[in-house]
């Protein structure tokens, strides 16, 4: 949701809600639950969770903030997220599906103006790892 009133925003389309902006970028920057690496999770249902559904909502809105605000720590997470989903394979993925985890890593490409070669082809070389065990790759899901 604050990734779309970010684009809203940047639109110039209905009401300024930049206080609201604020507050939710602030929760994912600051105040979001994270491991110890930083990657963004949860510490429910399990002592420390990782879901897909919270890497589609925040990590779109990372890389917006970045974008409204110019300022490269937005990118700067939002590309640790998406590069590190993958070292912390989990079953909540295979119970929500690889799609909220794909279109947030698309969100960081699409976003960043200049990637840098190798943090291209980390988000495109992203790795996931179903319920059976057999690697696929984000390549495998375009």
């Amino acid at each position: 949701m604050a990734a779309a009133l970010i684009r809203a925003r940047l639109a110039k389309v209905g009401p300024d809600l930049k206080p609201q902006i604020d507050v939710w970028t602030d929760w994912v920057a600051n105040q979001q639950f994270r491991f110890p690496d930083g990657t963004l999770a949860r510490p429910r249902p399990q002592a420390e969770s990782l879901w897909a559904d919270d890497a589609y909502m925040s990590i779109p809105a990372l890389a917006e903030m970045g974008r409204l605000t110019g300022d490269r720590k937005w990118f700067d997470d939002a590309v640790k997220q998406a590069s590190q989903l993958s070292k912390h394979p989990t079953s909540e993925y295979a119970q929500h599906g690889y799609g909220p985890v794909l279109l947030a890593v698309a969100e960081v490409i699409r976003l960043l103006e200049n990637p840098n070669f190798e943090i291209q082809y980390r988000l495109r070389t992203y790795h996931f790892v179903p319920k059976d065990g057999r690697p696929t790759s984000y390549r495998e899901h375009q």
